[in-house]
């Protein structure tokens, strides 16, 4: 059985129960689509708690600014918190030359500034440090 049969099967044999469509924190996060990323387990919250929006490099695009939208029109979200990341792939094709801090800031700019968002004042970015010493990850603000 192929990757693909193995997790539609797992699907077919495991409950799964959706929880309320309104995110209980009124939040919406953007971050990398890196798979090394578990917003839920980064941040300690759960399943529901959040939208969480993911593409390369957690950058803004129309359709991030309209999955943003939607949230808070449908669903009442008020805050968005964007977090990019260190050794990211994908800055160095989407943002060649410029650090996460630089472009988590840019991002953060670009949604403030943007008039197709009701929500625009609870804006924060962060970035996450994948390599410090210790071995810990940590989530700096900008």
């Amino acid at each position: 059985m192929d990757l693909i049969e193995r997790l539609h099967a797992s699907a077919n044999t495991n409950p799964y129960e959706f929880p309320d469509p309104i995110p209980a924190l009124g939040l919406v996060i953007l971050t990398c689509m890196d798979a090394r990323i578990d917003p839920h387990q980064l941040l300690g919250i759960g399943l529901g708690d959040a939208h969480i929006l993911r593409n390369a490099g957690g950058m803004v695009t129309d359709d991030v600014v309209e999955g943003i939208a939607i949230s808070q029109r449908m669903t009442g979200t008020e805050r968005v918190m964007v977090i990019h990341h260190t050794n990211c792939l994908a800055h160095a094709d989407r943002a060649p030359g410029y650090s996460p801090f630089q472009t988590a800031e840019w991002v953060v700019q670009q949604l403030r500034n943007d008039p197709r968002l009701p929500h625009r004042d609870h804006i924060r970015g962060f970035v996450l440090d994948t390599g410090n010493e210790g071995g810990k990850d940590v989530l700096s603000g900008i």
